[in-house]
């Protein structure tokens, strides 16, 4: 099976090798790829660097960033507990269904927070450009107003594309 590998913290070891098939456990299923994303954590471990650290005790695992391998094989399984399976229909979006999940997991934590404030916070600053900043950026706002567009363009837009002067 072939499978897109690094070594961790070498710049340039990117490679596609062969690596063994998968080992079926309990309670797994066996996924089978279709396509595969590049985000910019995925870049900044083939660029030689970490990534994003979310934990700073070190204590936790992560596909593809700490102590287990990633999606970018051909092959891979996952806890039967942990799928979903998408709607045909679904596919030309599907691979943003992880960052989708880590955006729905920070708004709630946004708001969480925010609701324990003594202020009413009304902004929040998104950086990034890759699939979960964009999902962040796109997310409706509590008063359905889409967000500003990024850089200096004053211009709005509509849930569904940016006009061409903020591409």
């Amino acid at each position: 099976m072939r499978a897109l590998t690094v070594v961790p913290l070498r710049a340039g070891s990117a490679a596609v090798t062969d690596m063994p098939e998968p080992e079926l456990g309990p309670g797994e299923l066996l996924v089978e790829g279709v396509a595969l994303g590049v985000c910019g954590t995925d870049r900044e471990i083939m660029d030689g660097e970490y990534g994003w650290a979310f934990c700073r005790n070190g204590r936790y695992t992560e596909r593809g960033i700490k102590e287990i391998h990633g999606y970018g094989s051909e092959r891979w399984t996952v806890e039967a507990d942990y799928a979903i399976k998408l709607d045909p229909a679904l596919e030309p979006v599907g691979m943003l269904m992880e960052p989708t999940s880590v955006v729905a997991k920070a708004w709630d934590q946004i708001e969480r927070i925010g609701s324990r404030a003594y202020f009413a916070p009304e902004r929040v600053f998104v950086t990034g450009a890759g699939p979960i900043g964009l999902l962040a950026a796109r997310r409706p706002t509590s008063s359905s107003r889409p967000p500003a567009c990024p850089r200096s363009c004053s211009t709005r837009w509509s849930t569904t594309r940016p006009p061409a002067s903020c591409a």
